[in-house]
């Protein structure tokens, strides 16, 4: 009985008063997806595929798998025989440490993507690749695609708004952006104000996701779309028929999740080298986050429309 209650413990429970939330946004129209997973594919996350369907199911939501510069868990994840939506995407680390999500209408154009614009770049380091943000936003517009910022603000090394601040990417760039991730179930309130109000004055469409990395954190962030019949729940996020819903968790649970997603790459064949490049991309950029008037969340929100 014991081992039943620590196994049940280790797995990812919502909160009843979250589940019915979700089901009363989707009484009231709503298609809601969390717009960032990661599974055991990238390098230094631990969800399986299997178990990330399950919980869609059990929840009524979608999901979008956006792995670390990999497909093949978004592949088997559109396979799936539950119902659960999924939109195939991937998750792109350029050379200097800033991430690029690129979501798909078809799981046939992400894989032509990642043969054609991936691939060539993985030889020397697996994990930070040997291209520019400009090369992987301009290989994605040869598909129909919706290219997201994820955690602009991220600290030092990850975010599109920091290097752009630095002067290390081109601002001109930011107008081949289609959305700002304005919720990430990583970054910390101040972050995510910030990347919000990013969104408000570069008049961007809107969208958030949990950044899972452990089935703990699936779903916490949700993008609630208003797709209407025949169409694709990317043709809501463009038009701006969206809303970002978030339930808060324990903000240093995220560090922690880090830290052992560093351990787990560590682990793997060439990891101290993969550790080591990604440490240094990480320390190598100092990004400066504009002021901007934040409030801390409610449980459970709408966050508006820019």
């Amino acid at each position: 009985m014991q081992g039943t209650r620590k196994r049940s413990m280790m797995r990812h429970t919502m909160p009843a008063a979250s589940a019915r939330a979700i089901a009363s946004l989707k009484e009231q129209g709503y298609t809601c997806v969390d717009l960032h997973v990661h599974t055991s594919v990238s390098k230094d996350a631990f969800c399986s595929v299997d178990g990330l369907l399950r919980r869609a199911k059990e929840l009524g939501i979608g999901l979008a798998i956006l792995d670390h510069n990999e497909i093949a868990a978004a592949v088997e994840a559109c396979k799936n025989k539950l119902g659960v939506p999924v939109i195939p995407g991937i998750e792109v680390k350029a050379f200097n440490g800033v991430d690029i999500s690129v979501l798909f209408y078809k799981v046939e154009d992400l894989i032509a993507y990642y043969e054609r614009c991936i691939v060539p770049r993985k030889e020397r380091n697996s994990f930070v690749l040997d291209i520019t943000v400009e090369e992987i936003v301009a290989g994605a517009r040869a598909f129909p695609c919706v290219i997201i910022a994820p955690h602009p603000f991220a600290p030092r090394f990850i975010g599109l708004a920091g290097v752009i601040e630095r002067g290390v990417v081109d601002p001109a760039l930011l107008g081949q952006i289609d959305c700002i991730e304005i919720r990430n179930g990583a970054m910390t309130v101040k972050q995510n104000a910030h990347a919000a109000a990013w969104a408000v004055t570069h008049h961007k469409r809107i969208a958030g996701g949990s950044d899972a990395h452990i089935p703990w954190h699936f779903g916490r962030i949700l993008s609630c779309l208003r797709v209407r019949p025949g169409e694709h729940p990317l043709d809501a996020l463009k038009r701006k028929d969206a809303h970002v819903v978030h339930f808060p968790e324990w903000f240093r649970l995220a560090a922690l999740v880090f830290a052992l997603g560093q351990c787990k790459l560590l682990l793997r064949k060439n990891g101290w080298f993969l550790l080591r490049t990604h440490l240094s991309v990480c320390l190598s950029l100092k990004t400066r986050t504009a002021t901007a008037v934040y409030h801390p969340a409610p449980a459970y929100s709408f966050v508006e429309r820019p």
